[in-house]
Formats: structure tokens, C-alpha cells, sequence
């Protein structure tokens, strides 16, 4: 009996420690086969930016685990991707349905998006053309 506590007990501290304790804030950029985009986290929203000037709106996401759940500009459910987290200022998304892997760098310049629109699209210009994906 003893045993059998002590292996759940050990199971336990497994299993909670495998939790994911990061979260995701701030700005992040992105090149995947020729495209650009960037990523805004902020509390449990995410706003997309793509490559050719589209803006997602703020969507709701959730991280459980090594799973990321988000919303899509096309598909009405959430998707779902493993997270990655490289270091503090790097992140894989892997979406198993298509095999497609993307690293996220986070933008260490102020972005302005959400105050002055004008400006935030000249900056971004200038962030897509200096990482030249191939747009």
C-alpha cells in the first residue's frame, strides 16, 4: 500500500509539472513560404496581420498543454496547433492537418497598432520588405 502511494504521489508530480506555465504577450513576426505575418497577443486575444495588409480582428485563444486553440480568418471552429516555446522571444506552431510549421520572433520595436493605424501600416511595410519573405 505504501508503494502504490508512493507511486501516485510521483505520478502526480508528473503530471502537473508537465503543465505549461507560458503564456503568450506581445508582437511577433513571421516568414513561411514566401509570406509575412505578424502575431499580437494580448491577455487571451490574438490579432493576425497578414503579409498582404489583411487584419484578422481580435480572436479568443487558449493554451492547454503543448496545444495552442485559436480561431482562423476562414475556418469557423478553432484550430489547433502544438506550441513550441524556443526561448522568451521565439515560438513554433506546428498544425498537424497540413503539416505546416511557422517560428514566431517577437518585434522588439513598438508596434502602434492599436493607436494610430496609418502609422503601424508604414512601420509594417518597412518589417515585411527588411525580411524580404519573398512578398
Amino acid at each position: 500500500m505504501r508503494l502504490f502511494k508512493g507511486i501516485s504521489s510521483i505520478w502526480i508530480i508528473v503530471l502537473v509539472s508537465c503543465q505549461s506555465n507560458d503564456t503568450l504577450t506581445g508582437n511577433f513576426a513571421c516568414c513561411y513560404n514566401g509570406l509575412y505575418g505578424e502575431l499580437y497577443f494580448k491577455a487571451d486575444s490574438m490579432f493576425l496581420v497578414t503579409g498582404m495588409e489583411t487584419f484578422s480582428g481580435w480572436n479568443k485563444f487558449t493554451i492547454k498543454n503543448d496545444t495552442i486553440y485559436h480561431l482562423t480568418f476562414t475556418i469557423p471552429k478553432p484550430t489547433k496547433a502544438k506550441i513550441n516555446f524556443i526561448d522568451d522571444n521565439r515560438f513554433e506552431l506546428k498544425y498537424a492537418e497540413d503539416s505546416t510549421a511557422m517560428i514566431f520572433s517577437r518585434l522588439q520595436e513598438p508596434t502602434n497598432l492599436e493607436r494610430n493605424i496609418n502609422l503601424y501600416l508604414k512601420n509594417f511595410r518597412k518589417r515585411r520588405d527588411a525580411l524580404d519573405c519573398g512578398y
